[in-house]
């Protein structure tokens, strides 16, 4: 990441340590969040009162449902509290005793009348958002706003966090806690997704492919026995490969190098010669955690994947 923010870009900011805490956000929390990120200028010497169109986060003419949706999403972000390491600090240098929690928005208030959100994040949070020098993310907001989950956006702004590392090894434990975070609002501890297989099919695999056309990395399962203890992320050189983000599934890929361990079929072009297809949803719902057998029998009959691996085809 260069040492400073362009003079002028459609991107906004926020140090990785702000990116990398425990935090869920529902879908419009994360539109909220992302449109108050977008009043934070870089030259801004303190953080000021932002204004949102109410049109921006759930469209025009709302309904009276859609109001107390965005008023239920208000109450949700107000609510959150990070336990948050300090600018300068890396979670590997952190003492696991430390404790320093803080709030993220200060204030909040929905006027139906003039049609705007206006909020203040807490001071708490500035030195994670303005004057940033180094160990920050550029996200897109454009990409951003057109996401389509809570999830997508924490997993966004997580990848674009680790991106300038090449690769990073995370366990699923700390990914699923950066994702869905680990306590309730009233201090609880939660784990939405006990197992690896519901996380992965209801919020990696979505969100991967929310924003596959958005970032170039390649994710790997790195297992002990049947169990997935870990997630390697990669990202390739720019113009190396193409942009499409790819799953790779664990035990079916040599991970030293993420080629494929079974040679597949020459795909054509097109796949308008294949008389059968299964999608990979389709495949994990059916067969749960044996589904990587299931692929593996049908690579071996003449299956093959389309290029971005998520639909298996045979002629």
């Amino acid at each position: 990441m260069n040492d400073e923010l362009e003079l002028y870009t459609p991107k906004i900011a926020q140090h990785n340590n702000l990116i990398r805490s425990y935090m869920h956000l529902g879908g419009l929390e994360a539109r909220i969040f992302t449109l108050l990120l977008k009043g934070v200028k870089k030259d801004d010497t303190e953080l000021k009162k932002v204004e949102i169109k109410v049109s921006d986060i759930i469209g025009d003419n709302p309904s009276g449902k859609a109001y107390q949706l965005l008023k239920d999403a208000c109450d949700e972000l107000m609510s959150k509290r990070l336990d948050l390491l300090q600018v300068g600090i890396s979670k590997k240098a952190a003492n696991k005793n430390d404790y320093h929690k803080v709030g993220i928005v200060q204030e909040l208030q929905l006027d139906s009348g003039s049609g705007f959100v206006r909020g203040l994040f807490t001071d708490r949070v500035q030195s994670y958002l303005i004057q940033l020098k180094k160990d920050y993310a550029l996200a897109d907001i454009e990409h951003l706003m057109s996401l389509k989950s809570g999830y997508s956006h924490r997993i966004y702004w997580l990848m674009k966090s680790y991106q300038s590392l090449g690769e990073v090894k995370i366990s699923v434990e700390e990914f699923k806690k950066m994702v869905c975070g680990d306590k309730d609002e009233l201090g609880n501890q939660i784990d939405k997704y006990p197992r690896y297989y519901d996380f992965k099919k209801y919020v990696i695999l979505p969100a991967f492919e929310d924003i596959r056309e958005m970032l170039n990395v390649h994710w790997v399962e790195n297992k002990k026995g049947k169990k997935t203890e870990s997630l390697t992320f990669k990202f390739p050189q720019e113009g190396k490969i193409s942009k499409i983000t790819k799953p790779v599934q664990g035990s079916l890929f040599d991970k030293s190098n993420a080629k494929p361990k079974y040679k597949k079929s020459e795909a054509p072009k097109q796949n308008l010669r294949a008389t059968s297809k299964l999608k990979l949803v389709e495949l994990m719902e059916i067969h749960k955690e044996n589904y990587e057998a299931s692929i593996e029998a049908r690579l071996n009959d003449g299956w093959y994947w389309n290029d971005d691996q998520t639909i298996l085809y045979k002629d």
